[in-house]
């Protein structure tokens, strides 16, 4: 299974994020800022070829520096970036994000990121992948959404698993109920759902409980939810099966969250592609987030060391 030419194909948002220098909750209190390469989708492609996966890109960036910039990027990670589209007359999208220990602030600048089409999406690169993945974010938009709602039925007919980070935000969408109603199309594919309880708590409101928003999603044709709790863990809802609760890895003082989801689900892919049981995947994830929780900007070169060390570490402990 792990012997292939591509293993993930993520499409989806792919910007540029001004992380503040100084910690603070609030971007009203924020002043001065440093620039980093983001979006959900495009920080898991990044993180998951740091971790040892043949990955794929499709994104629309800007016709300007930035978009250049994140092009080099992508292709000197050596991720595949033929389905990049840089978008004539249109700047790269940008977000502005607190440096926050807890659920950062934030304010996007959305210009190229959602004109994503169908013809960035080779048929062949998808007969060649195992993951397809996109994100909340991405289908919030045509044409973008769309295309990957269209390129989600091919994929789940070729047999790739799909996968979706539920990022939902009012500052990116028209309103909850339409974007629910586009989470249940793609949710008819049986996606792997990562979803925060903050995310929960802003597409179905704080009166939602998570058995609620697990049948949701089970009735909505997904066997396989995990829900994020920051430092209180990860639950793991599977159709027919116990709720699995793991435990947050203890860190002595987190540095930046911005993007601990993305390298959280990035590890949890990279394992689920090597034939990793549900445990051995979360485990991995959550080591993953980890590291990222006490660096900024993107995971370490050397993660793969990193969190193997973490790994026999532990292991040793038991």
């Amino acid at each position: 299974m792990y012997q292939t030419d591509l293993q993930i194909l993520s499409i989806g948002e792919a910007l540029i994020d001004f992380i503040g220098n100084d910690i603070s909750d609030s971007l009203s209190k924020t002043h001065t800022f440093s620039q980093h390469i983001g979006g959900s989708a495009t920080n898991l492609a990044l993180n998951c070829a740091k971790l040892g996966l043949k990955t794929q890109l499709i994104a629309a960036v800007g016709d300007d520096e930035l978009g250049q910039h994140i092009i080099d990027t992508i292709e000197s990670t050596g991720i595949k970036s033929s389905g990049i589209k840089r978008i004539i007359g249109k700047k790269t999208s940008k977000i502005y994000v607190s440096r926050s220990l807890r659920t950062p602030d934030f304010k996007p600048e959305r210009e190229s990121d959602f004109y994503i089409d169908g013809s960035q999406v080779l048929g062949s690169d998808m007969t060649k992948a195992q993951i397809f993945h996109t994100t909340c974010f991405a289908l919030s938009r045509n044409p973008a959404q769309s295309v990957i709602l269209e390129k989600a039925k091919i994929a789940f007919n070729l047999g790739l698993k799909l996968s979706i980070d539920v990022n939902f935000s009012r500052k990116i969408w028209d309103s909850r109920d339409s974007a629910i109603r586009i989470l249940k199309l793609y949710c008819q594919y049986n996606p792997f759902i990562k979803i925060s309880t903050d995310d929960s708590e802003r597409l179905f409101g704080k009166h939602v409980t998570k058995q609620q928003v697990f049948e949701f999603f089970h009735n909505s044709g997904v066997e396989f939810i995990c829900l994020t709790k920051g430092k209180n863990g990860v639950e793991v809802a599977q159709k027919g099966k116990e709720i699995l609760y793991f435990e947050a890895i203890e860190i002595d003082k987190i540095v930046d969250s911005t993007g601990a989801g993305d390298a959280f689900w990035a590890g949890f892919l990279a394992s689920f592609v090597k034939g990793k049981n549900t445990n051995s995947c979360i485990e991995y994830a959550l080591h993953v987030a980890a590291v990222k929780l006490i660096n900024i900007g993107s995971l370490p070169e050397n993660i793969l060391d990193i969190v193997s060390d973490k790994l026999n570490q532990r292991s040793q402990t038991i």
